[in-house]
């Protein structure tokens, strides 16, 4: 005789991976980007979006004519997370599991938000920034997060959540919190939890593929940490590691030490092709790092939308897929709003 949980987990499951295949199917081609680096203001690149099936069910009460970059870039982040919403409706195990990845990511978005509006002496800015569409998937309260301004308040608003215990150490010092290790702290407890997650749900290849695709998305943000921090700002070493996540998956310790030692970006390339993602970065220039690891995280999200059929895989892959794409319709309505033409544009974009 059947299980009927089993029934209805493998339901779920495919519920899920055809919902995600769906959405992919859907995703913008290479002709819509070539088209909207061919529009000329804000309304036009709306108006584009509005017709595309992707994203017409999003902007359908728009006037596109009367809405401005903040909007339609707001509208554009509610649209990601509401099709991931909707895949995460399927899994029967609302705000658990590995599904549940989107809303950590959100809430760490969201507190990281507050606490730079704080920093910035702007906290009444906070009830604008609240994607208010995701209060039933969230463990804190908007109405109680809107009403925050200081770092007290904050800590009250996530009473009752594993973030008063994970923030309570960076109360803030002459006004300022320290957003640095707040970032940090958000993004160890995320990665930590869904890591833990995936061995407590999956087994064999899955469990595999989920932690290869999940530290190695932690690797390429060290990368980019120690890119930054080396080059930008010209931190020691030492300094550098105390800002990186500790997790890893190719980028070993010695890979590290050899980018941590580098003094020009080809140095820095030399390194990472050698020690870290050799295979993958023969198929990426090296123009700044930031556009690098995003290559990096396409091709590699792409080759498993393709090719995997486990419905957790799917969803990992189109969530950064996902964001990818928003990231490059954000990235063209900047090119536009400074007037840069289509062919400065187009080599910016994620293809």
């Amino acid at each position: 005789m059947l299980n009927p949980l089993s029934t209805i987990s493998a339901l779920s499951a495919n519920a899920i991976s055809a919902k995600a295949r769906a959405i992919y199917g859907r995703r913008l081609t290479a002709a819509d980007y070539q088209e909207l680096t061919r529009q000329r203001t804000v309304s036009d690149v709306a108006a584009y979006l509005k017709a595309n099936p992707g994203y017409g069910a999003y902007l359908a009460g728009i006037d596109e004519m009367q809405i401005h970059r903040g909007q339609l870039e707001l509208l554009l982040h509610r649209s990601k997370l509401e099709r991931l919403a909707a895949l995460a409706h399927y899994s029967f195990a609302k705000g658990a599991g590995f599904y549940s990845y989107t809303t950590l990511t959100v809430e760490a978005d969201m507190l990281l938000r507050v606490i730079m509006l704080l920093n910035s002496n702007v906290p009444e800015e906070i009830i604008r920034t609240l994607p208010t569409y995701m209060q039933e998937f969230v463990r804190f309260d908007f109405l109680e997060l809107s009403r925050v301004r200081s770092f007290e308040d904050l800590l009250r608003a996530v009473e009752g959540t594993p973030y008063r215990e994970l923030l309570e150490p960076f109360r803030a010092e002459n006004g300022q919190i320290r957003l640095s290790q707040c970032e940090l702290a958000l993004k160890t407890y995320a990665y930590q939890t869904i890591l833990d997650t995936i061995d407590k749900s999956y087994t064999g290849t899955i469990r595999r593929e989920l932690r290869e695709a999940v530290l190695t998305e932690a690797d390429l943000i060290n990368l980019v940490m120690i890119y930054r921090l080396r080059t930008y700002f010209g931190w020691e070493p030492e300094q550098v590691k105390s800002q990186l996540l500790p997790f890893r998956f190719r980028l070993t310790d010695r890979a590290v030490e050899g980018m941590l030692a580098a003094r020009n970006d080809e140095a820095f390339s030399k390194a990472m092709r050698l020690r870290a993602y050799r295979r993958e970065m023969e198929e990426v220039s090296f123009s700044y790092m930031e556009q690098c690891t995003r290559r990096l995280s396409y091709l590699m999200a792409r080759k498993r939308m393709h090719f995997s059929t486990e419905p957790p895989i799917v969803f990992y892959s189109l969530m950064t897929l996902i964001q990818l794409e928003v990231e490059n319709v954000t990235t063209i309505i900047e090119g536009i709003r400074y007037g840069l033409p289509q062919e400065e544009i187009e080599p910016l974009l994620i293809l």
